[in-house]
């Protein structure tokens, strides 16, 4: 596991070390994890990389932003049932 503290530093180490998957915060100081993300897509770094963006905060743009979220990854669902 790398982690960075801001988008530059994550952009810098994916072109070093270009992961299998990230993970990302969305309040990341300065510019924020859907940044991050979309900037990858637009070429930055390798754009089929899979993203999953988290947070611990929740903003109301965050909860009303569905076309930016669809703009910068795809999402695939799976409902799963508990096995008890």
């Amino acid at each position: 596991m790398t982690t960075a503290s801001s988008v530059a530093e994550a952009l810098q180490l994916l072109q070093r070390k270009p992961p299998h998957v990230l993970v990302c915060d969305i309040a990341m100081p300065g510019e924020d994890g859907y940044t991050l993300i979309r900037r990858i897509r637009a070429g930055e770094g390798d754009p089929a990389l899979p993203a999953v963006a988290v947070t611990a905060f929740a903003r109301r743009e965050d909860a009303t932003a569905p076309s930016m979220l669809a703009s910068i990854c795809t999402c695939r669902s799976r409902s799963t049932r508990p096995s008890w």
